[in-house]
């Protein structure tokens, strides 16, 4: 099974739907222990997981904010109003 992070998007012609950014695997605890020891990832339940896609998003939004946050924020707190930046 997948935990994985999504954004939700609206397009006109095909409504809502959400576009995949990170995923992480998740493996049952009785499984795991049937794999080979190189091959063997920590356990983690998939709540553990969702925080950990969580965490990665709120670093993400944290850094690519730090320059000029208003043009971060901004657009989520009122995405009804077009955002012109500048694509570098």
């Amino acid at each position: 099974m997948w935990v994985a992070l999504g954004l939700l998007v609206t397009h006109p012609t095909w409504g809502t739907t959400a576009l995949p950014v990170l995923a992480r695997l998740y493996v049952r605890a009785k499984d795991v222990a049937g794999l080979p020891a190189a091959d063997r990832p920590a356990f983690r339940t998939t709540h553990a997981r969702a925080v950990e896609l969580v965490r990665w998003a709120v670093s993400c939004l944290a850094s690519w904010g730090k320059g000029r946050p208003e043009q971060l924020l901004h657009p989520l707190a009122a995405p009804e109003t077009p955002w012109r930046g500048r694509m570098v």
